[in-house]
């Protein structure tokens, strides 16, 4: 890329890393919220079985983070709807 070129990419990419950011504080709020004063054993139980990376996948086998990015970027691309 060149030098004159880059306040074009960062004015194009203002809009994705203002949606990122806004989807991650969302999301830390609501895991605060929901988790914040729970039970460790609870959050374990959760955080092993409950959330996407997890599911169908058999203990020792790599977890695939390709469905979540997916999942993600569906869930950020209605926003700008």
């Amino acid at each position: 890329m060149r030098p004159a070129d880059k306040p074009k990419v960062v004015a194009k990419l203002r809009p994705i890393t203002s949606a990122i950011r806004a989807a991650v504080s969302f999301a830390a709020n609501v895991f605060i919220t929901r988790w914040g004063d729970a039970d460790l054993n609870m959050l374990l139980d959760y955080v092993y079985f409950d959330i996407e990376p997890m599911e169908n996948v058999a203990r020792g086998e790599s977890l695939k983070f390709t469905n979540l990015l997916v999942s993600l970027l569906g869930r950020l691309s209605c926003w700008g709807r």
